[in-house]
């Protein structure tokens, strides 16, 4: 059950995105009455010096394996037992491959609340497989529709050391429904980030997988001696991609 009707989080992934995802949305929901200020991060085990890494979290306000130095709001509650993190929880943030979470899905499934709204990391690998491996269908393929609605999230370019530092960073949010972009704006609008919508939640996987083609492409501009206009098409190119527009 939740807190009083609030919304409850989970976070599915533990290495550098899923731990950043964590601190953002554990900062705005311990201010937001329409959620609970506890946020279960996912933790696939692994070994720190002999402890649990979920342990490691949980004591001292830090992931030393993929987010060292930056350290975690006291809402943020690491738990190595799936089913547990994701028991009655109504937003679901998956910060892994889009791959496993078919192998996830019966542990999700009945656990989590009904109609969850759900957000995923984009990386572009999606593409390969068709629309049908598209992270929308994929996601409600394996929670056998029970998802309110899917959106993307591309992460900004750069260093995360930016964004865990409260540099201005911006974010591209897919979403074909108003309330839920307006949901994941709210949660995902921590200090120093930038939220930028887009209600074609495709684009965000597209922008995710060009943009190593278009740093690749300014690179090969250098390297041929194609000169500076050449490469600032490209670049203005690949801006207008990671823009939405």
């Amino acid at each position: 059950t939740t807190d009083m009707g609030k919304r409850r989080i989970a976070v599915l992934g533990a290495g550098e995105w899923g731990t950043t995802l964590a601190r953002i949305v554990a900062t705005t929901a311990a201010q937001d009455a329409a959620f609970e200020s506890i946020i279960n991060l996912w933790v696939p085990e692994e070994d720190v010096g002999g402890e649990a890494l979920s342990s490691v979290i949980n004591s001292s306000r830090e992931n030393p394996l993929y987010l060292p130095g930056v350290t975690l709001p006291e809402g943020v509650r690491a738990l190595p037992d799936l089913r547990e993190a994701v028991t009655g929880a109504s937003v679901l943030v998956f910060a892994l491959p889009l791959h496993l979470i078919e192998h996830l899905a019966p542990s999700i499934r009945g656990a989590c609340a009904s109609s969850p709204s759900v957000l995923c990391l984009a990386d572009g690998s999606s593409l390969a497989g068709g629309p049908e491996a598209h992270a929308e269908t994929a996601v409600k393929r394996a929670l056998a529709d029970n998802a309110t609605d899917v959106s993307s999230l591309l992460p900004p370019e750069g260093s995360l050391e930016d964004l865990n530092a409260g540099v201005l960073c911006e974010v591209l949010l897919g979403s074909a429904d108003k309330l839920q972009a307006s949901l994941w704006a709210r949660l995902l609008a921590a200090p120093g980030v930038r939220v930028r919508c887009t209600a074609i939640v495709a684009h965000v996987e597209v922008a995710a997988a060009l943009i190593p083609v278009v740093a690749l492409a300014a690179g090969w501009c250098d390297g041929l001696g194609l000169g500076g206009n050449t490469k600032a098409a490209v670049i203005r190119t690949g801006a207008r991609v990671r823009s939405g527009c």
